[in-house]
């Protein structure tokens, strides 16, 4: 009989959403560590620069780090609102951006983080699929998988996890709860007991 393995990783975009309501969801899914995969961590939304953000986020029982070597530059970020072919160009570029020692060494902290609990990665875009978050999702599943140490994400939605077949193998899935964009990225992969 085969067993699974679990670890969860969330993909969060702010956009929309003021601190009390995302503090509160964030709370409510039981988030135990948020990723901060923003450049640059300022925001002009109150509350979501990174010391005032880290502080409520401790307040509440939740771990904050912040990793600026996954960060998308500014000049990169345009293609990311463009047409489908700027958005697979940035896509492209960002992967290559991070292709390097210090962002692997990042995406394995992302990823042990996510084996001990329910870990989000976040930027300020509601849309993932407009997001370089998507690609660190995308990397840290990757590493997971890699490492032999994968598990069962179940997206949203799905709470039975014998209903697990009906999920695509490897993917991203989002929605929109109260303001903050909430993605989930699932591998299915059983391993031997």
């Amino acid at each position: 009989m085969a067993s699974r393995q679990h670890c969860r990783i969330v993909g969060i975009g702010y956009q929309g959403s003021d601190l009390d309501t995302f503090i509160n969801r964030m709370l409510g899914d039981g988030l135990r560590t948020l990723v901060d995969v923003r450049l640059t961590p300022i925001s002009r939304k109150p509350g979501f620069s990174k010391r005032r953000l880290a502080d409520a986020l401790a307040a509440n029982g939740i771990d904050y780090i912040h990793l600026a070597v996954l960060g998308n530059p500014k000049w990169n970020r345009p293609g990311f609102a463009g047409s489908q072919a700027e958005l697979a160009q940035a896509l492209a570029v960002y992967r290559e951006l991070i292709n390097h020692p210090d962002a692997f060494a990042a995406i394995d902290l992302i990823a042990e983080k996510a084996l001990t609990g329910l870990t989000g990665v976040l930027c300020f875009e509601a849309d993932e699929h407009r997001c370089h978050r998507q690609v660190v999702l995308e990397r840290v599943l990757d590493r997971l998988a890699a490492s032999g140490r994968n598990g069962d994400l179940c997206p949203a939605g799905i709470e039975d996890p014998k209903h697990a077949e009906d999920v695509p193998p490897l993917g991203l899935v989002t929605h929109v709860e109260s303001g903050v964009t909430v993605g989930t990225a699932h591998v299915l992969q059983p391993t031997l007991a």
